[in-house]
């Protein structure tokens, strides 16, 4: 039998996987990729949650309600861990169109501002 919550959180989960998948700057392609990981983890991390609960035969196996989940200890070692993928390189390809912009506009500035102080006199 499926329970109805069940089939609510996971409509949930693909509809904010969904939102994600969006084509942009890749500099924000970045950042999502980020997000989509966060994501993924949370999903991850809530279902070793709850199957850490059903572990337990002394619990109420009610998820994500102080009371009603079990009071055994986990070890440290069997709790999923968060990875995130940047690397340097893809983070520089992304930003590199803003930063020549930024350096155009420093020497278009400093030069105007150097031509205008040669033609004064002090």
């Amino acid at each position: 039998m499926i329970d109805s919550t069940q089939v609510t959180t996971e409509k949930v989960r693909e509809d904010k996987h969904d939102a994600l998948d969006t084509d942009s700057t890749p500099l924000c392609s970045v950042f999502l990729n980020f997000l989509k990981n966060v994501e993924r983890y949370a999903d991850t991390f809530n279902d070793f949650l709850i199957s850490a609960d059903r572990a337990d035969p002394d619990s109420p196996h009610a998820p994500f309600v102080r009371e009603g989940m079990s009071d055994k200890p986990v070890s440290f070692e069997s709790i999923p861990k968060f990875q995130d993928s940047v690397r340097l390189g893809d983070a520089f390809k992304g930003a590199i169109l803003d930063v020549m912009l930024l350096l155009l506009f420093f020497i278009v500035l400093f030069t105007a501002a150097h031509v205008s102080f040669q033609r004064k006199e002090i």
